[in-house]
């Protein structure tokens, strides 16, 4: 394959700030939903040197290295699988290409690793933490697989359980924090870490539980900066968790507030959108610098929803992706020391549409490849039309 070829047609592919998780994000599963790409911050909320993308016209995967906008390597996967989702070491050393029934590990240098386990059912999520080699992934029969994984991608050690813990705790929602720890919320309402180790080689789930206890818990977030404090929600509820103290810090009560949330996300700080079902007001929720629960009241910016949601890490900036009842793909930026509204746009609705607190990124329908990028701050507009024309097969 020409990569040179390849990097000219793909030079405006992305920019800096982009990330593939839209909002919403984890309700009701282990880490994130998985996509076809990787975002552009890793789990810790640093941002990655290289990205991966799957490509469904020439059934590749794409290694994007970012500091230069090239092309790093095209790596073939199976084509009859159905879709492809994709976890990706953000210094590119290894990436997982996830599917029905199907997982493979392919290294920086091409070669491949069969999946350490059999699962049955198609890939739904992950949670992730590089830094430690620890991934969870949870599919779509609710099958729970730990892996160790070595820098050059190696499996060190795997297991595949199920959902239920003891005699009748099954997993509601789960995610690794930034301590490393894996914390899994499960019906009867406990609150639990998983001793990963032990797991691994006991070959059965192997924990300790806190004295606190969150009823139906739908979401867990570990904050990006604050080395053990996590962010869950419920349908009534929004709680900071200390995973170093093993107890719940603070609560915000919903329906007290007149609250409904609208949407969360991990990108790239933990993040709540709520609603007051009164008033219309939205407010954003999330834990402070100082490690406590805050609200800020925005402005107001007439969305009814969101597709997408981002928190910069040192909380000056919300950017965002709604729909009124009128339009779609509108686009807000929201500097929030003072309210300031620094975005108001109306993108194209063709598509799909992430955000940064940088750019906006549009992935625009078309078999032959039409993307586009926006930069917040100096306005710039890139296009890339027909890329993946020189991938088309003759039958």
């Amino acid at each position: 394959m020409d990569f040179k070829k390849m990097r000219v047609s793909m030079i405006f592919l992305i920019g800096m700030g982009v990330h593939s998780c839209g909002a919403n994000n984890g309700n009701g599963v282990v880490g994130s939903p998985l996509t076809s790409k990787t975002g552009l911050y890793s789990s810790n909320g640093v941002q990655s040197n290289f990205m991966f993308s799957y490509d469904q016209t020439s059934s590749r995967i794409m290694k994007l290295k970012l500091s230069d906008l090239s092309i790093a390597g095209a790596y073939s996967v199976a084509s009859d699988i159905g879709d492809h989702y994709v976890v990706g070491h953000p210094e590119g050393k290894y990436v997982l290409d996830f599917g029905a029934r199907h997982l493979e590990i392919i290294k920086e240098d091409g070669s491949k690793q069969s999946k350490p386990f059999n699962f049955q059912g198609v890939a739904k999520s992950a949670a992730y933490d590089s830094s430690q080699g620890l991934l969870v992934m949870q599919d779509d029969l609710n099958s729970i697989g730990i892996m160790q994984i070595a820098d050059t991608g190696d499996i060190k050690s795997s297991w595949l359980g199920g959902s239920l813990i003891g005699e009748s705790k099954s997993v509601l929602a789960g995610d690794i924090d930034k301590s490393g720890k894996f914390l899994i919320l499960v019906s009867d309402g406990s609150i639990l870490t998983v001793d990963v180790g032990s797991t691994l080689t006991q070959q059965k789930w192997a924990y300790t539980s806190s004295s606190d206890t969150i009823s139906k818990a739908l979401w867990i977030a570990g904050d990006t900066s604050l080395t053990s404090k996590n962010l869950i929600v419920t349908e009534k509820d929004i709680y900071v968790f200390d995973s170093g103290s093993s107890k719940v810090t603070e609560t915000k009560n919903l329906i007290a507030s007149d609250w409904a949330v609208v949407a969360n996300s991990k990108s790239q700080k933990p993040h709540v959108l709520v609603k007051n079902t009164k008033s219309g007001t939205f407010y954003l929720v999330y834990i402070d610098s100082a490690g406590a629960l805050s609200t800020k009241e925005l402005p107001p910016v007439g969305i009814s929803s969101t597709s997408d949601l981002f928190l910069s890490s040192d909380l000056s900036k919300l950017t965002l992706v709604g729909k009124s009842s009128q339009a779609s793909g509108l686009v807000y930026q929201i500097r929030l020391s003072d309210n300031l509204v620094l975005v108001n746009d109306k993108l194209s609705t063709q598509g799909e549409i992430l955000v940064s607190d940088k750019l906006a990124f549009i992935n625009r329908r078309s078999k032959l490849g039409f993307l586009e990028t926006i930069n917040f701050e100096t306005g710039e507009r890139k296009e890339l039309k027909a890329y993946n024309l020189e991938f088309f097969r003759d039958e």
